[in-house]
């Protein structure tokens, strides 16, 4: 069974989903913190606080594999620079980061709709990290 970490980068906040299973059967686990935010983007210390928050999370849970709905870098959901700083951050963490764009998820749920279910077990503003794992799952 794989386990694998989904994150929704929204604004200033990394969103976080950890799915046991497969695309079949799959279980939404617990996991004690499920945003975490870049206060200030621009400060060192800010920085390294929201770095030291995720890499605990990863090692807590025993995170090895990521799927991360990646930020839009154009258009009109053209996602802000500090939506790219969390993404590098989780992309230094030394385990598996896979960057999904959103139109390959959303071709996937398209064809395959297991995850609907899935969608009334979380906040709504976790359903892009939710769809990451999703992807993720074999």
């Amino acid at each position: 069974m794989a386990r694998v970490c989904g994150i929704g980068i929204t604004g200033k906040s990394a969103i976080f989903i950890l799915l046991n299973g497969d695309k079949n059967k799959f279980v939404i686990e617990k996991i004690d913190t499920k945003k975490i935010n870049l206060e200030d983007d621009l400060g060192q210390e800010s920085v390294i606080t929201f770095s030291k928050k995720v890499h605990k999370i990863f090692i807590d849970h025993n995170i090895k594999d990521v799927y991360i709905k990646r930020p839009s870098t154009s258009g009109r959901f053209q996602a802000s620079p500090t939506a790219f700083k969390i993404e590098t951050i989780i992309q230094l963490e030394f385990l598996q980061v896979n960057l999904v764009a959103p139109q390959t998820i959303a071709a996937l749920l398209k064809k395959d709709n297991r995850m609907e279910e899935a969608k009334d077990q979380v906040l709504k503003y976790q359903i892009p990290a939710l769809e990451a794992a999703f992807y993720g799952l074999k």
